[in-house]
């Protein structure tokens, strides 16, 4: 419905949330919300990090989302990130990340929680440790900047070939190395001002969801 960049940024009015009443809900994570969520895409894992981290959860299609209280200075965010002892895999969505609130309804999977959620400050708070990384790797860095660099080249014109330089353009950062969500957060910014008309961001998540899981 709406580019959710500037809410990394400020809050959503009460207004803003009342329009979208119809739609899935998104939170933005960081500082600003309050909010770091560790994301268990798998059963196993879920089950695992539930053993050994007592805080709020909330059911998705394929895992869990734990939620955190978010300590203070920057937590960036990860994929398929591990503490060196620990086998199971999970993301950490901090500052400049978003997750799907409860009462969303995605591919067929409903977010839910799986008890009481009393507000943020009542949350244990995110243990750094869990994101072992405390800045993006250089071979992470390279990927977004060289992704950026080629696509601002691109420019999507609605009736001569927009959609296939939008096409091109989502893949170009599939191939420098960004993640889905690094990507969709890229084709968004990218879509403010080299895309004619812009897309909605409902277009652009399909289109990044597309070419990453085609």
């Amino acid at each position: 419905m709406v580019a959710w960049k500037q809410y990394q940024t400020r809050l959503a009015s009460t207004d803003e949330v009342a329009a979208w009443h119809d739609c899935n809900l998104g939170i933005a994570t960081g500082e600003l919300s309050g909010l770091v969520v560790v994301d268990c895409d798998t059963l196993d894992a879920a089950e695992w990090f539930a053993g050994q981290f007592c805080t709020v959860s909330v059911s998705t299609k394929r895992g869990k989302h734990f939620w955190f209280q978010h300590p203070g200075g920057r937590v960036m965010n990860a994929t398929k990130t591990r503490r060196k002892a620990d086998k199971h895999k999970y993301d950490v969505r901090g500052d400049g990340g978003y997750v799907m609130a409860p009462g969303s309804v995605f591919d067929g999977g409903r977010y839910e929680f799986d008890g009481e959620f009393s507000g943020v400050q009542n949350l244990p708070v995110f243990d750094v440790a869990l994101r072992p990384e405390t800045s993006p790797s250089l071979a992470d860095r390279r990927a977004v900047t060289d992704g950026m660099a080629y696509i601002q080249r691109i420019h999507a014109v609605s009736g001569s070939g927009g959609h296939g330089d939008t096409w091109r353009a989502v893949n170009r950062l599939k191939d420098a190395g960004m993640d889905e969500s690094q990507a969709l957060a890229a084709i968004v910014e990218w879509n403010e001002t080299n895309a004619e008309p812009p897309w909605t961001t409902k277009e652009l998540l399909h289109k990044v969801r597309s070419a990453y899981r085609g």
